[in-house]
């Protein structure tokens, strides 16, 4: 019997190796922040943000994707929709990035929810090498939007995909996310996780994918280390609660005193 693999990776660009029945596949979250909206790192807004991303810029994303680490598969978070068509965004970015990258790169990027802040524009997105993995169903966790505290539980809703490797029978499930930044205190990353694990079961059989015989994977924008110190260099700006209530669901937490954020 194979024991399922569940993990949550929180880092702003992270790259683990997965391997399944036997085939090995990287897999990277990476907030790359603003891709085709305003702002473009720290500083985001003022005269002393930073330029828009140049066709150039893109094409080197495109090459450290795929000759730099090697990736199958890219979990991205902060992309704005260029245009829609039949109900499905696209982004002119990921299209020049998927073009560099080759034929066999497609992407998906969930829907533009409405707002008047580029903030609202940008949602998460797969990006991914089809000669190596299919995308078989892909959709928006419907979790409620609920605010804690000032914040949002979620700054754009999680989208969940269930990919398969080429010539086998076995999927495995990831859900990219990106959590509320910027709080002074974490418990709405507690609440947005409990909201996922709790909800993760029924979306899953609403889309025709058996949770009970897939792996899952949770990683993203978190905007969480539970090593990361306070101002003061002080323990800890954020507790240890999400993770201990994941460990307790059956994941296994891949941040530690190593990872830096």
């Amino acid at each position: 019997m194979k024991k399922r693999l569940k993990h949550i990776l929180p880092l702003i660009l992270i790259v683990m190796s997965f391997t399944s029945y036997g085939q090995s596949l990287t897999i990277a979250t990476w907030n790359i922040e603003h891709i085709g909206s305003n702002g473009r790192g720290f500083p985001e807004f003022g005269e002393n943000a930073f330029d828009r991303r140049t066709n150039d810029d893109y094409n080197k994303i495109a090459e450290l994707i795929r000759d730099n680490l090697s990736l199958e598969i890219v979990c991205a978070q902060e992309i704005s929709s260029s245009y829609k068509e039949a109900g499905i965004s696209y982004s002119n970015e990921l299209e020049n990035i998927t073009k560099v990258l080759g034929a066999d790169w497609k992407y998906y990027l969930a829907n533009f929810r409405g707002g008047n802040t580029s903030e609202n524009e940008m949602q998460n997105a797969f990006i991914y090498n089809s000669n190596k993995v299919e995308l078989k169903e892909v959709f928006e966790l419907n979790v409620p939007d609920y605010y804690i505290g000032k914040k949002k539980a979620f700054d754009r809703k999680p989208l969940v995909g269930y990919f398969v490797p080429k010539n086998s029978d076995n999927g495995f499930v990831i859900v990219n996310l990106h959590l509320a930044s910027g709080q002074s205190n974490d418990e709405n990353h507690m609440a947005a996780m409990i909201m996922i694990e709790q909800n993760l079961g029924y979306y899953l059989r609403k889309n025709g994918i058996d949770k009970s015989e897939k792996d899952i994977i949770i990683l993203g924008d978190l905007n969480d280390n539970p090593f990361k110190l306070k101002s003061n260099n002080k323990c800890c700006k954020y507790s240890n609660l999400m993770y201990e209530y994941m460990s307790e669901k059956g994941y296994t937490n891949l941040v530690d005193k190593t990872f830096g954020s």
